[in-house]
């Protein structure tokens, strides 16, 4: 479990640092340099980490609030929704501040998991995991599917020397 957490982690992190260098190269960095460059760069980075963060974890915690005092117990399916809709809240508002989404989702994940999943009734907890199981399986199969058939749409060199080689 550390390694996958950590590898989350370095997604997301690595997903801001992308974003931080489009910024310099589109612009909003581009007309300092030197250390201007350095220091504008790890701000906009620490904003961008914080404030996703911050914003992730709020909505997290709303959430939980929310869902602790809204007796929806006895409407399985009202109590599904809210979350589904707590679930890409942080998202969509990351992304409409200029944040980073994923940050926010993955922080709101956490915090959710922890605090939130308590707060539903039995039926709901069950049916959220396993709903999120199948959907977690039918994106990844996607994904994969998708690298599998990419591998043709781009005309290949083959080195029978390298092959060898290797």
């Amino acid at each position: 479990m550390l390694v996958f957490g950590e590898s989350i982690l370095n997604d997301a992190v690595s997903i801001v640092l992308t974003n931080t260098a489009e910024g310099l190269n589109r612009g909003e960095l581009a007309n300092v340099s030197g250390w201007q460059t350095f220091l504008q760069a790890l701000a906009y980075f620490l904003k961008m980490f914080f404030g996703s963060a911050a914003l992730g974890t709020l909505t997290g915690l709303i959430s939980a609030v929310v869902l602790k005092h809204l007796d929806l117990r006895k409407t399985p399916s009202l109590e599904f929704g809210m979350m589904i809709i707590f679930a890409y809240l942080p998202y969509g508002l990351a992304e409409g501040i200029s944040l980073s989404g994923i940050m926010a989702i993955l922080f709101a994940g956490i915090v959710m998991s922890h605090y939130t999943h308590h707060n539903l009734s039995p039926v709901t907890q069950i049916l959220m995991q396993q709903t999120l199981r199948t959907v977690a399986f039918l994106c990844e199969t996607c994904v994969f599917a998708f690298l599998g058939l990419s591998i043709f749409s781009f005309p290949h060199k083959f080195e029978i020397s390298f092959v060898i080689w290797c």
